[in-house]
Protein backbone atom coordinates (compact mmCIF):
# COMPACT_ATOMS: atom_id res chain seq x y z
CA UNK A 1 0.00 0.00 0.00
CA UNK A 2 2.88 2.68 0.71
CA UNK A 3 4.09 2.36 -2.52
CA UNK A 4 0.78 2.76 -4.22
CA UNK A 5 0.38 6.01 -1.95
CA UNK A 6 4.14 7.13 -3.22
CA UNK A 7 3.20 6.53 -6.69
CA UNK A 8 -0.17 8.32 -6.44
CA UNK A 9 1.24 11.33 -4.96
CA UNK A 10 4.22 11.50 -7.30
CA UNK A 11 1.17 11.48 -9.63
CA UNK A 12 -0.07 14.58 -7.73
CA UNK A 13 3.04 16.60 -7.25
CA UNK A 14 3.52 16.53 -11.12
CA UNK A 15 -0.10 18.12 -11.52
CA UNK A 16 0.67 20.30 -9.61
CA UNK A 17 3.81 21.16 -10.67
CA UNK A 18 2.38 21.68 -14.25
CA UNK A 19 -0.84 23.23 -13.06
CA UNK A 20 -1.58 25.71 -16.33
CA UNK A 21 -4.51 28.00 -16.72
CA UNK A 22 -3.97 28.85 -20.56
CA UNK A 23 -5.85 26.20 -21.76
CA UNK A 24 -8.94 27.08 -20.25
CA UNK A 25 -8.36 30.98 -20.71
CA UNK A 26 -8.14 30.20 -24.28
CA UNK A 27 -12.01 29.17 -24.21
CA UNK A 28 -13.40 32.57 -25.54
CA UNK A 29 -16.50 31.86 -23.82
CA UNK A 30 -14.49 31.89 -20.05
CA UNK A 31 -12.75 34.90 -21.16
CA UNK A 32 -16.37 36.48 -22.09
CA UNK A 33 -16.94 35.96 -18.26
CA UNK A 34 -13.86 37.26 -16.75
CA UNK A 35 -14.22 40.23 -18.37
CA UNK A 36 -17.96 40.38 -17.38
CA UNK A 37 -16.78 39.90 -13.91
CA UNK A 38 -13.80 42.02 -14.08
CA UNK A 39 -15.55 45.25 -15.22
CA UNK A 40 -17.79 45.23 -12.20
CA UNK A 41 -14.64 44.16 -9.68
CA UNK A 42 -12.55 47.10 -10.92
CA UNK A 43 -15.02 49.82 -9.27
CA UNK A 44 -14.32 47.70 -5.92
CA UNK A 45 -10.71 48.02 -6.84
CA UNK A 46 -11.14 51.97 -7.21
CA UNK A 47 -12.91 52.31 -3.71
CA UNK A 48 -9.67 50.12 -2.47
CA UNK A 49 -7.24 52.16 -3.49
CA UNK A 50 -9.08 55.65 -2.47
CA UNK A 51 -10.22 54.11 0.74
CA UNK A 52 -6.13 53.09 1.48
CA UNK A 53 -4.99 56.37 0.97
CA UNK A 54 -7.55 58.21 2.83
CA UNK A 55 -8.23 58.28 6.72
CA UNK A 56 -12.36 58.13 6.20
CA UNK A 57 -13.11 59.35 9.86
CA UNK A 58 -10.07 61.43 10.91
CA UNK A 59 -12.08 62.33 13.81
CA UNK A 60 -12.52 58.56 14.82
CA UNK A 61 -9.23 56.59 13.82
CA UNK A 62 -10.57 52.83 15.22
CA UNK A 63 -13.92 53.46 13.29
CA UNK A 64 -11.46 53.91 10.04
CA UNK A 65 -9.27 50.82 10.89
CA UNK A 66 -12.33 49.08 11.23
CA UNK A 67 -13.62 49.63 8.36
CA UNK A 68 -10.73 49.75 6.59
CA UNK A 69 -9.89 45.87 7.70
CA UNK A 70 -13.15 44.69 6.93
CA UNK A 71 -13.56 46.67 3.12
CA UNK A 72 -10.03 45.35 2.69
CA UNK A 73 -10.99 41.46 3.74
CA UNK A 74 -14.06 41.97 0.79
CA UNK A 75 -12.13 42.70 -1.62
CA UNK A 76 -9.49 40.23 -0.90
CA UNK A 77 -12.73 37.84 -0.94
CA UNK A 78 -14.31 38.76 -4.05
CA UNK A 79 -10.55 38.19 -5.92
CA UNK A 80 -10.44 35.34 -4.66
CA UNK A 81 -13.81 34.38 -5.59
CA UNK A 82 -13.03 35.37 -9.02
CA UNK A 83 -9.78 33.38 -9.12
CA UNK A 84 -11.69 29.99 -7.95
CA UNK A 85 -14.00 30.98 -10.36
CA UNK A 86 -11.37 31.19 -13.51
CA UNK A 87 -10.10 27.32 -12.56
CA UNK A 88 -13.38 26.16 -12.62
CA UNK A 89 -13.61 25.57 -9.00
CA UNK A 90 -17.25 27.23 -8.86
CA UNK A 91 -18.49 25.76 -5.43
CA UNK A 92 -15.39 27.28 -3.20
CA UNK A 93 -15.78 30.53 -5.40
CA UNK A 94 -19.03 30.56 -4.34
CA UNK A 95 -18.29 29.99 -0.69
CA UNK A 96 -15.73 32.89 -0.94
CA UNK A 97 -17.91 35.45 -2.24
CA UNK A 98 -20.27 34.75 0.71
CA UNK A 99 -17.63 36.01 2.43
CA UNK A 100 -17.47 38.99 0.38
CA UNK A 101 -20.81 39.80 1.29
CA UNK A 102 -20.29 39.05 5.10
CA UNK A 103 -17.24 41.61 4.87
CA UNK A 104 -19.54 44.37 2.98
CA UNK A 105 -22.39 43.71 4.95
CA UNK A 106 -20.00 45.15 8.41
CA UNK A 107 -18.67 47.59 6.60
CA UNK A 108 -22.02 49.14 6.28
CA UNK A 109 -22.55 48.65 9.65
CA UNK A 110 -19.34 50.22 10.78
CA UNK A 111 -20.01 53.21 8.75
CA UNK A 112 -23.56 53.82 10.24
CA UNK A 113 -22.50 53.38 14.32
CA UNK A 114 -23.15 49.85 14.52
CA UNK A 115 -22.14 47.61 16.92
CA UNK A 116 -21.35 45.09 14.38
CA UNK A 117 -18.37 43.17 15.39
CA UNK A 118 -19.91 41.50 18.28
CA UNK A 119 -22.95 40.25 16.13
CA UNK A 120 -21.78 36.78 15.12
CA UNK A 121 -24.99 35.86 13.68
CA UNK A 122 -24.95 36.84 9.59
CA UNK A 123 -29.06 37.22 10.13
CA UNK A 124 -28.56 39.15 12.86
CA UNK A 125 -26.47 41.38 10.79
CA UNK A 126 -28.23 41.83 8.29
CA UNK A 127 -31.19 43.04 10.40
CA UNK A 128 -28.82 45.66 12.18
CA UNK A 129 -27.56 46.69 9.18
CA UNK A 130 -31.65 46.70 7.33
CA UNK A 131 -31.91 49.09 9.96
CA UNK A 132 -29.91 52.12 9.71
CA UNK A 133 -30.21 55.22 8.19
CA UNK A 134 -28.46 54.60 5.18
CA UNK A 135 -30.57 52.12 4.38
CA UNK A 136 -33.91 53.04 5.40
CA UNK A 137 -33.61 56.79 3.72
CA UNK A 138 -32.42 55.71 0.90
CA UNK A 139 -34.69 54.12 -1.94
CA UNK A 140 -31.60 53.05 -4.11
CA UNK A 141 -29.20 51.62 -1.19
CA UNK A 142 -32.96 49.91 0.19
CA UNK A 143 -33.34 48.30 -3.01
CA UNK A 144 -29.44 47.36 -3.56
CA UNK A 145 -29.20 46.22 0.30
CA UNK A 146 -32.38 43.80 -0.50
CA UNK A 147 -30.75 42.36 -3.75
CA UNK A 148 -27.57 41.83 -1.30
CA UNK A 149 -29.66 40.06 1.21
CA UNK A 150 -31.44 37.78 -1.76
CA UNK A 151 -27.76 36.95 -2.80
CA UNK A 152 -26.47 36.03 0.54
CA UNK A 153 -29.53 33.75 0.68
CA UNK A 154 -28.79 31.90 -2.10
CA UNK A 155 -24.82 31.50 -1.60
CA UNK A 156 -25.63 29.84 1.75
CA UNK A 157 -27.52 26.83 -0.28
CA UNK A 158 -24.17 26.31 -1.54
CA UNK A 159 -22.19 26.52 1.77
CA UNK A 160 -24.96 24.44 3.22
CA UNK A 161 -25.08 21.85 0.16
CA UNK A 162 -28.84 22.37 0.03
CA UNK A 163 -29.67 20.07 -3.02
CA UNK A 164 -27.52 17.91 -5.13
CA UNK A 165 -27.44 21.22 -7.66
CA UNK A 166 -25.17 22.73 -5.21
CA UNK A 167 -22.64 19.77 -4.85
CA UNK A 168 -19.63 19.85 -6.74
CA UNK A 169 -19.06 15.78 -6.63
CA UNK A 170 -15.03 16.24 -7.12
CA UNK A 171 -12.93 13.53 -5.99
CA UNK A 172 -9.59 14.04 -7.90
CA UNK A 173 -7.34 16.95 -8.54
CA UNK A 174 -6.74 16.53 -12.18
CA UNK A 175 -10.50 17.52 -12.82
CA UNK A 176 -8.65 21.29 -13.00
CA UNK A 177 -8.40 23.91 -14.87
CA UNK A 178 -12.29 23.33 -16.43
CA UNK A 179 -14.25 25.63 -17.73
CA UNK A 180 -18.53 24.26 -18.15
CA UNK A 181 -20.50 26.82 -19.48
CA UNK A 182 -24.01 26.93 -16.96
CA UNK A 183 -22.10 26.90 -14.30
CA UNK A 184 -19.95 29.51 -15.22
CA UNK A 185 -23.01 31.55 -16.42
CA UNK A 186 -24.79 31.01 -12.95
CA UNK A 187 -21.39 32.15 -11.17
CA UNK A 188 -20.76 34.64 -13.66
CA UNK A 189 -24.31 36.43 -12.76
CA UNK A 190 -24.36 36.12 -8.67
CA UNK A 191 -20.60 37.11 -9.11
CA UNK A 192 -22.05 40.30 -11.08
CA UNK A 193 -25.06 41.08 -9.17
CA UNK A 194 -23.03 41.00 -6.10
CA UNK A 195 -20.80 43.48 -7.22
CA UNK A 196 -22.91 46.12 -8.40
CA UNK A 197 -25.22 45.96 -5.28
CA UNK A 198 -22.50 46.40 -3.52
Amino acid sequence: MPREIDRAFADLTEFVAGYNLAQSIQEDRLVRHIKSIYRRYHALLVWHADFKNNMLWAENHDKSNQFWAFFSECTSDVCQSFFLFVQGLYKPSYLVLRSAVENFLRCMGIAEEQRVLSISSVYELIAVVGNTDLIVRSASAERAFRKLREIYAELCKHVHTADSAHMSFTSFVGTFPRFEESLALDFSKIARDTLVNM
